[in-house]
C-alpha cells in the first residue's frame, strides 16, 4: 500500500469519526 492510499483511508476514517461526533463540521459542507 503507497503512502497516498494509506493517507486517503485515514482521512476517511477520521472523516467518518468526525462525523458521528461533529455532525455539521464546516469541512464536510464542500464534500
Amino acid at each position: 500500500m503507497d503512502i497516498r492510499q494509506m493517507n486517503r483511508t485515514h482521512l476517511e476514517h477520521w472523516r467518518g469519526l468526525r462525523k458521528q461526533l461533529w455532525p455539521g463540521h464546516p469541512d464536510d459542507a464542500h464534500l
